[in-house]
């Protein structure tokens, strides 16, 4: 007897392993009896068709609404598939691109940053130069206004 039993776990085993058409169709009615309780041997005589109906459409209902318009365009629209593989891809370049362009944006203020604070050092250093000799060079002497004109009528 225990034979019986190893050969059938040796049966299971590779049924579930390498996943056979027979072993889907077991696995899918068990589900199905579990689901809607209808014992396993009236779930065998119905149509295979509606069984998998059902089947497929608890799996669907399960996942989110994105899932489900992937497996749609990927497994079932290949056209779509294609156009929106593309999509994907130029929206990918435009991003690269967008990425690019803020770096380079972002170098150039950096660069122009730099040359400003070198502008404003040596413009400091010219400034501080400028003020050194203005103020090294004697200054010249202040107007005398005295004409030496004593004969001014006006003058006492």
């Amino acid at each position: 007897m225990n034979d019986i039993y190893r050969a059938e776990q040796l049966k299971a085993l590779q049924a579930v392993l390498i996943g056979s058409e027979a072993y889907f169709y077991r696995r899918v009615c068990r589900w199905y009896s579990n689901e809607f309780h209808t014992p396993l041997k009236d779930v065998e005589i119905l149509p295979y068709e509606h069984i998998l109906q059902h089947y497929y459409e608890n799996k669907l209902e399960a996942m989110g609404r994105n899932q489900i318009i992937d497996i749609a365009i990927y497994d079932f629209l290949p056209k779509l598939r294609d156009n929106v593989e593309e999509e994907e891809e130029r929206f990918a370049e435009s991003l690269i691109e967008e990425q690019n362009e803020s770096l380079r944006k972002k170098a150039e203020k950096e660069r122009l940053a730099k040359e400003a604070t070198e502008t404003g050092e040596k413009s400091q250093s010219l400034n501080s130069k400028v003020s050194k000799e203005i103020n090294a060079k004697p200054k010249p002497k202040g107007m005398n206004l005295d004409f030496g004109n004593s004969d001014d009528p006006e003058e006492p």
